[in-house]
């Protein structure tokens, strides 16, 4: 009787702890999807994010490690930026209004920051990523970087040309619009060319065919995103959001960010 009963309570107490398991796996495979992980991706390892499909480039949280170089030339990767939050954009100089204005805007918020109260906590920082190399050179991206409040000391980057595969992985990995090369194009209009022909064969016949335009430029942002003291993504927002609500809206996500890495922990933020 007393054999039996021990007996029934282990088997009832490794099915718990079994039960338990699996249900811990789960919820971290859950929390994992959420932060753009996958048992095949992780963005937080290079090497398995330029394994990354495109499929899943597409379902994959904004963000991973990425490698540019400043305007000195030297190069600047997501680990110079360790332990800082950032706002990050993609644009071009030659833009009339959106780039400029947005970039005007985080060196605001940047400013309004370092003057409130929560500045001891907070250390956030603007970088402007030009998708366009060629035509922003050196001497254009220094004036361009001139034309902000110096206080902010916004990070501007920048790649070797339009199609350097760091530029293009890492504004693939945003989210950002990048143009396709001439074999991509060439590519793109056999598909659709004999998409069209097997759907539509009298097509021709009844109404005169559109020509397939493909853009070769890379486009810029629409949003500037916030990334974590260790490179995650937080958050985006609308390039179009007024100034003083974008400085709130970032201030308090990252204090919830700051947070949630600290309460219950038993440990404080460091203090700038």
């Amino acid at each position: 009787m007393y054999l039996k009963m021990t007996l029934f309570t282990g088997v009832c107490l490794y099915a718990t702890w079994q039960l338990h398991c699996y249900l811990t796996n789960k919820l971290q495979q859950r929390n994992d999807r959420f932060k753009g992980i996958t048992p095949e991706y992780d963005p937080s390892d290079p090497e398995t994010v330029a394994k990354m499909t495109d499929k899943e480039r597409v379902y994959a949280e904004p963000g991973g490690p990425w490698e540019l170089k400043d305007i000195s030339g030297r190069k600047f990767t997501h680990k110079d930026l360790r332990g800082s939050y950032y706002m990050l954009y993609f644009g071009h100089t030659l833009c009339p209004d959106a780039t400029p204005l947005t970039v005007h805007k985080m060196t605001k918020v940047v400013r309004q920051i370092k003057q409130s109260k929560e500045n001891q906590y907070i250390n956030c920082k603007a970088v402007f990523v030009t998708v366009k190399p060629e035509q922003d050179n050196q001497k254009n991206l220094r004036e361009f970087k001139q034309m902000f409040d110096p206080a902010a000391k916004l990070i501007v980057l920048t790649a070797n040309h339009n199609k350097a595969p760091n530029l293009v992985t890492m504004m693939r990995n945003f989210k950002v619009s990048v143009g396709l090369t001439p074999e991509e194009q060439e590519v793109a209009k056999a598909f659709f060319a004999q998409k069209q022909e097997k759907e539509k064969k009298w097509y021709h016949v009844f109404k005169r065919q559109k020509s397939l335009e493909l853009s070769d430029q890379n486009e810029s942002s629409r949003v500037i995103y916030l990334m974590s003291q260790d490179n995650q993504f937080l958050q985006f927002y609308d390039i179009g959001t007024d100034t003083n609500e974008l400085a709130n809206q970032i201030t308090e996500e990252i204090s919830y960010d700051i947070g949630i890495r600290h309460v219950g922990k038993g440990t404080r933020p460091a203090v700038r």
